[in-house]
């Protein structure tokens, strides 16, 4: 069996009597299709020979034939066979597809098998055909989508670029077209005060030692007292000038203990029990490391503080230069914006006189044969 007869044999056309009739519009398809690839009739039996028993059989439902982009693979739009027309009749999507030119379609049964539209050789197996129609029209409609959306894109950036320039006058106080020279240098603002955690890193030591004694008797002195501890801890100073620590508290209100819930147990115990608790000693390295760490805290956050201070005083130093700076900047910007909506209207122009040209619908034709329209996927 040859490649063609082999063919004949699994498509739902047969080779036989085969009148294809396939057209297109530059919006819609309709293939009717030989005898053999209309949906099947019930058979005209002769009533002679009929089982009264037994009614006819009914037509089966219509069949229903899907349109593919061969080389994609994709189905493109799908039809049920319409006894009106006596066909398929196919509405070609001018949207949600890529223009291209020399597309390659086909006709496919719900097998997933190409149903050929023109009498298959040993060089083509009739399935593949191009409708030049519908690729001109999709590109039309695709290019008047992409004019409409960049005129869109034009008149948000001109509604953008009218509020941006009002909010340019607001900020610099001058009147669009001012040039730099304009721009005011304001006074130098008053030095930012020391912030209470700003210590001297000097000071710090005579510090940290009460403020985290202040610390523990928070967040563990609530439960016991640790002033026994905290004298066989070797730190007897801290605990009892932790008071002294209330005047830096907010300062370092984030300053915390750093305890794990079992050394925060052990440090209790230690307090409570006194050197008879066997553990004891183990308390008492607990609180000299936590102690030791909560006094670098300290020091850490003073030095951030310092710094940033710094910073703050650099800052209120170089503030005329710098709003006057910001001020050049902005009316640089609305410069900017200016031209760009003084160029706007002849680009508008442009873009609806190429949206006006998108617009014009393809002359009004009779449907123009397809089947002989060859190509190979």
């Amino acid at each position: 069996m040859n490649r063609t007869a082999a063919f004949c044999v699994i498509s739902t056309l047969t080779c036989a009597a085969f009148a294809n009739e396939l057209t297109g519009t530059p919006f819609s398809l309709v293939w009717r299709g030989s005898a053999g690839s209309q949906p099947a009739q019930a058979a005209q039996w002769d009533r002679r020979y009929a089982d009264p028993r037994y009614p006819p059989a009914a037509a089966p439902a219509p069949q229903i034939v899907r349109l593919f982009d061969l080389q994609a693979r994709r189905e493109i739009a799908r039809a049920a066979y319409d006894a009106r027309i006596g066909g398929w009749m196919f509405q070609m999507p001018l949207s949600g597809i890529d223009a291209k030119p020399n597309r390659c379609l086909g006709l496919v049964d719900m097998r997933n098998m190409l149903i050929p539209v023109r009498r298959p050789s040993h060089i083509d197996n009739g399935g593949g055909f191009q409708h030049p129609a519908w690729e001109l029209e999709l590109s039309r409609a695709t290019e008047l989508a992409s004019l409409r959306q960049e005129r869109s894109a034009v008149d948000g950036q001109m509604r953008s670029a009218d509020a941006e320039l009002a909010r340019i006058q607001v900020e610099t106080g001058l009147p669009l077209g001012s040039t730099a020279a304009q721009c005011p240098l304001p006074a130098e603002p008053p030095a930012p005060a020391r912030p209470a955690a700003a210590v001297e890193e000097s000071n710090v030591a005579s510090i940290s030692g009460a403020l985290c004694a202040w610390r523990w008797s928070i967040d563990i002195g609530s439960k016991v007292d640790l002033g026994r501890l905290f004298d066989d801890a070797g730190v007897t100073a801290d605990w009892r000038a932790r008071s002294s620590a209330q005047a830096h508290s907010e300062a370092f209100g984030s300053l915390r203990i750093r305890l794990s819930p079992q050394d925060a147990s052990l440090v209790v115990d230690a307090a409570t029990k006194g050197k008879t608790f066997l553990e004891h000693s183990d308390g008492i390295r607990v609180v000299r490391r936590a102690h030791a760490a909560c006094r670098d805290e300290v020091a850490r956050m003073a030095s951030a503080a310092r710094e940033a201070w710094g910073k703050d005083i650099e800052a209120a130093k170089h503030f005329p230069q710098r709003a006057r700076q910001a001020c050049a900047e902005k009316l640089a910007r609305a410069a900017q914006l200016q031209a760009g909506k003084a160029a706007a209207p002849a680009l508008l122009a442009a873009l609806d006189n190429r949206i006006a040209q998108a617009e014009r619908p393809p002359a009004v034709s009779d449907p123009s044969p397809l089947s002989q329209n060859l190509c190979q996927p």
